[in-house]
């Protein structure tokens, strides 16, 4: 009762700052353009752990960089049903964020591998969050090209993600099929992706980053991939599935040195077996 009446106060934060130009139906409330609502709002911790960080874990660790900017959250459509039933629910948003400041914590599987966020400096660390615009469908939420930078180095960012999502909100708590982004090696906290295992099979990426010359890491990429639901199980904060896949990116690369990393991708191959005969041993 106590957790319901929680949600509750956290959806009224957000309802009571605006009116809802909607309609409703005897099942659904439908929000359609060329109306849409429009709220500003400051996200509290339990909102952002509950409801944001159910769309990207990075949300979890997110502060304001200027609380008088607040974020303004978009629903140009949405079609929920009244009974909560969320494989009902259809709609299309946007998320406008800006400046932040990102927490650290040992927990957040997003920001825990970039290096940044193993230094023993307690301080936040400097963010932007693009436009994170959503679409909903029968209960399934996907995004794509959603861009985080971090670490702030004159006018750019040292470090930038760009996630995709698959989301099922049908699932208490929500579950992430996957959600994605290519980290640049140069960024990454070697000692914990080491031991992260390999989207190709093989046991960890250990091996595989091994094999990848100091001259070669500005053409690496790792796409780490999770997995799990995003929240807490019977009370208890679970961990996300964490993969890896290296990636090769040679367009910005001399002939030569492109033939190069193409023989190191081949070789990673030979480390996970992708180069095995038929009827050869695993």
């Amino acid at each position: 009762r106590r957790a319901w009446k929680s949600r509750q106060l956290e959806q009224e934060e957000i309802s009571r700052q605006a009116p809802c130009p909607g309609s409703q139906t005897s099942r659904s409330w439908v929000v359609a353009a060329p109306k849409p609502v429009v709220v500003d709002f400051i996200p509290s911790e339990p909102l952002r752990r509950r409801y944001l960080a159910a769309i990207n874990p990075i949300f979890r660790d997110v502060r304001l960089a200027d609380e008088k900017k607040p974020i303004r959250f978009t629903v140009d459509a949405v079609k929920y049903s009244l009974d909560g039933n969320r494989a009902a629910m259809d709609g299309d948003m946007k998320l406008v964020v800006g400046d932040v400041l990102l927490e650290r914590n040992a927990n957040n599987a997003v920001l825990n591998t970039l290096k940044i966020f193993q230094a023993k400096d307690g301080k936040p660390v400097e963010g932007v969050i693009d436009p994170l615009v959503v679409t909903i469908r029968q209960g399934q939420l996907k995004y794509k090209d959603f861009s985080v930078g971090i670490e702030r180095q004159g006018k750019g960012w040292v470090t930038r993600l760009i996630f995709d999502g698959d989301i099922d909100l049908t699932q208490e708590p929500p579950y992430a099929r996957a959600i994605a982004a290519n980290y640049p090696l140069a960024s990454v906290a070697r000692e914990v992706v080491n031991v992260l295992p390999s989207e190709d099979g093989g046991g960890s990426i250990a091996n595989a980053l091994n094999t990848v010359s100091l001259g070669m890491a500005d053409a690496v990429q790792l796409r780490i991939r999770l997995r799990g639901p995003l929240g807490e199980v019977n009370g208890q904060p679970v961990k996300l599935e964490q993969k890896v896949k290296v990636i090769f990116n040679t367009k910005d690369l001399g002939k030569d040195v492109g033939k190069t990393v193409e023989g190191i991708g081949e070789k990673i191959g030979d480390i996970f077996g992708k180069k095995k005969k038929k009827g050869s041993n695993p």
